[in-house]
């Protein structure tokens, strides 16, 4: 019921009231009349109620299905299509759950009547800035009585996706040291020339035992008076395998959109040259790889994948900023609307809830049931949430990407996290380099950018035995890790600028191999990575392919 509704209802039972103290009948009858007009609107809601249910709703990202791709710097446009097949006209306000990390031009609600048989659509534009996944979660509508008496809030889910990645086939997106060659993506497979069994002539060497007769070069073995073997080009490609691993504290200044924006254009490179390309980001829970590839599909891939770790961090126990719990809290609301109703009858207290933005433990204990609830925690669950704000903000951050929300603890907390996490972080990518080194055939150029300025002094060895390993197997490694400044209060800048004085002797033990590493540089990592490529060895026979 509306606020009229309720004026108007207790001012009907009023009007009763006074007609019986008075014996008063036209009081009576004017009390009887308003109970009347609001019991008449209460029953055609009802009927309204019904024929909203059978709202038909589509959404149209970018023109087309509910899932586009929209490069950073441009706008879109997103649609919502609503079509009315009953018989009532209904009168109700639309409102589109937009991510709060998204940019929007426009007005992303309607208040307005939805005609029968006619599709009434709502349409803004969004602007993409920096590399993200954003995800559309569903509708809010709200549906009026024809007197204004009642209205119902219903949460209408309506998935979409919008992937914002750099335009990475534009010229102006690769290096200005990069003129002297052709941008542009060329058709077909890269071949690399070297010895192998394929059918063009490579070059002429001193015949070996056991080489077969037929390749024997007769003509010019007469000729030079000593037998000479036919070599043939054998056409693979060169196989690059760049390891992305995102911590919690990069997300503080944006580090880890550097990072994720320096391997999409990586890849771009590597395509460039023909060779094939993989990205392996190790989560907390599993490994996210996307194979290897060179075509513009497989970038695609690769971007989606670079969008997720940027956008899908793992969750961080720790209590919730400001920010973070309205965003939430607001979600939440907006996700389940009897969370009000529910909130009534928990607490017991009807005006507090009214006026619930006046005291702040009641959106916190209605975030605390919407989690209980959507992760099943059981009777003891409220009340678990409500007592421990760190529990609370582990729970609240991992279903942020349900409900389109990007995680952002405060700084304090992503790095104390970052801290408690260095070992297991470690231990994730020792182990995905060695499965990547195990198992290729053949020797391949791995480039690692993880945050390695946070790790103790054990792991930075375990981490330099394996690398020391990969190039025992002939492989090529280029190491990089983003700086990041430490926060600026509490215990944590003393430990982790103790930490950052190991990397100078982490760095020199790398030089020694043979690997070249350091800070990130977006500009300058390039050239180093390209050195690399050229002195990828090239051993002799035939290369799997």
């Amino acid at each position: 019921m509306t606020r009229n509704g309720h004026s108007l209802s207790l001012l009907a039972l009023c009007a009763i009231a006074l007609a019986v103290i008075l014996e008063s009948r036209s009081a009576f009858l004017a009390g009887l009349v308003l109970a009347s007009l609001v019991a008449v609107d209460g029953v055609l809601f009802l009927l309204l109620v019904q024929a909203s249910r059978r709202l038909r709703f589509r959404r149209r990202i970018a023109g087309g299905g509910e899932n586009a791709v929209l490069f950073c710097g441009k706008s879109t446009e997103v649609r919502v299509e609503t079509e009315n097949p009953s018989r009532y006209l209904l009168l109700g306000a639309l409102r589109d759950l937009t991510p709060p990390q998204a940019t929007i031009e426009d007005r992303t609600e309607r208040t307005g009547e939805f005609t029968p048989g006619e599709t009434v659509s709502l349409t803004y534009r969004v602007r993409g800035e920096n590399f993200a996944t954003l995800r559309f979660t569903g509708l809010s509508f709200r549906l009026f009585s024809p007197g204004g008496f009642w209205e119902s809030d219903r949460f209408i889910p309506l998935p979409g996706t919008l992937r914002i990645v750099p335009d990475i086939f534009g010229k102006h997106f690769l290096p200005a040291w990069r003129k002297s060659r052709n941008v542009l993506l060329r058709h077909g497979r890269h071949h690399v020339r070297r010895p192998g069994l394929g059918a063009e002539l490579l070059s002429l060497r001193a015949y070996q035992d056991g080489d077969p007769l037929k390749k024997i070069a007769w003509r010019a073995s007469a000729r030079r008076d000593r037998l000479l073997t036919k070599e043939f080009e054998n056409e693979v490609p060169v196989r690059v395998r760049i390891v992305f691993q995102p911590a919690p504290r990069l997300w503080q200044n944006r580090s880890a959109l550097t990072a994720a924006t320096f391997c999409a254009r990586l890849a771009r490179l590597v395509v460039e040259h023909r060779d094939l390309v993989e990205i392996v980001v190790p989560r907390r829970s599993h490994t996210v790889r996307t194979g290897l590839g060179l075509t513009r599909r497989h970038l695609g891939a690769v971007l989606t994948a670079l969008g997720e770790a940027v956008s899908v961090p793992d969750p961080v126990p720790g209590p919730l900023t400001k920010e973070e719990a309205d965003r939430s809290f607001r979600a939440a609301l907006a996700h389940d609307p009897s969370l009000r109703r529910a909130a009534d009858v928990l607490l017991g207290k009807r005006f507090r809830v009214r006026f619930f933005r006046h005291d702040p433990t009641v959106p916190r204990l209605l975030l605390a049931l919407f989690l209980a609830a959507r992760f099943d925690l059981g009777p003891g669950g409220v009340a678990l949430l409500d007592s421990d704000p760190e529990l609370l903000g582990f729970f609240a951050r991992r279903m942020a990407p349900e409900l389109g929300l990007v995680p952002s603890p405060s700084p304090e907390t992503a790095a104390a996290w970052s801290l408690a996490e260095s070992e297991e972080s470690a231990r994730r990518l020792v182990g995905v380099l060695a499965r990547l080194s195990s198992s290729a055939r053949d020797e391949e150029l791995f480039v690692v950018v993880a945050d390695l300025g946070i790790l103790p002094p054990p792991q930075l060895e375990t981490l330099s035995v394996e690398l020391r390993r990969a190039r025992a197997h002939r492989h090529r490694v280029v190491v990089f890790w983003p700086e990041v400044e430490p926060p600026s209060a509490g215990p944590l800048p003393e430990g982790i600028s103790r930490l950052a004085r190991n990397m100078p002797q982490f760095l020199r033990r790398l030089r020694s191999l043979g690997i070249p590493a350091g800070p990130l540089d977006p500009e300058r990592g390039f050239q180093t990575i390209l050195s690399q490529l050229k002195h990828l060895t090239r051993r002799q026979g035939v290369r799997s392919c």
